[in-house]
């Protein structure tokens, strides 16, 4: 389970203080949020979405992240499990401002957050064009996809794929599944 303490402080005096602590920390802009680490399966997942986004974004201008790399995601600090950003050329940079699509692996203790606060914060920043939610504990996900005016979702179920044109990637749901061992 993260852990949150509210705090009164900016997101650039939250990024000061984050630099220098151990561990990894988020910024809801009112809480700081310890995370502490998932579980094997949500590990699996994220291992299988880096390296199949890796694959399929090789020769395009996005790059896929794991949960060590900052979002800004106004007026919060996010550290989803993954994100694609355009390259960033700056190999010292420490946060990203302008990804593209997000990610997030579904936990018991975080799947609330997950799909109410840090969704608005992703929804506010208009970077963004994908929001995905992946399931843990059963082979599904939720693709929400911003349009002109709105977002659409789209349910994906065991055989199905995450279609997301943002960055020109279709990805099969069995191959993030890959390894991964569901309770019956």
């Amino acid at each position: 389970m993260d852990v949150a303490t509210k705090v009164s402080m900016t997101v650039e005096e939250f990024l000061a203080w984050d630099d220098q602590q151990e561990g990894k920390h988020e910024f809801d802009g009112e809480n700081v949020i310890e995370m502490v680490g998932g579980a094997y399966n949500h590990e699996v997942i994220v291992a299988n979405l880096i390296a199949e986004l890796a694959l399929r974004l090789r020769d395009s201008e996005f790059r896929a992240v794991g949960s060590g790399f900052r979002l800004r995601a106004a007026p919060a600090v996010r550290l989803p499990d993954v994100q694609v950003n355009r390259h960033i050329r700056d190999g010292r940079a420490t946060i990203a401002a302008q990804a593209i699509a997000v990610f997030e692996v579904l936990s018991p203790s975080t799947a609330r957050s997950d799909r109410l606060n840090k969704a608005e914060n992703y929804w506010a920043t208009p970077s963004i064009q994908h929001f995905v939610l992946i399931e843990q504990a059963f082979p599904g996900a939720v693709v929400l996809s911003r349009g002109s005016d709105a977002w659409s979702r789209t349910t994906v179920e065991q055989d199905g794929a995450l279609d997301l044109p943002a960055i020109g990637v279709s990805l099969p749901l069995a191959e993030l599944c890959r390894d991964v061992e569901f309770a019956p």
